[in-house]
């Protein structure tokens, strides 16, 4: 899936152990659907993620919203927005 965004267990070769849903925190920054849901059981999540058009050509970083029960934060991720 290009211009996606996608999530997996922290531990190789496991699967979610909960369902939780994440989305983007940043403005500058938004996922289809805005907010994404991952079963217990899946081996990832992904969305589409789009920039605003007001966002600069550069890296940035984009941080992520999670709700769940027994839900670790999502590191940061670097997205590299270009005009081409």
């Amino acid at each position: 899936m290009n211009d996606a965004v996608c999530i997996k267990p922290g531990v190789a070769n496991q699967n979610f152990q909960s369902t939780f849903t994440w989305k983007s925190a940043s403005s500058d920054f938004k996922t289809v659907p805005a907010e994404v849901t991952a079963d217990m059981g899946d081996a990832t999540s992904c969305a589409a993620l789009g920039a605003a058009s007001s966002v600069r050509e550069a890296v940035h970083f984009s941080y992520w919203t999670v709700t769940g029960t027994n839900m670790s934060p999502l590191p940061s991720l670097p997205i590299v927005v270009g005009r081409a």
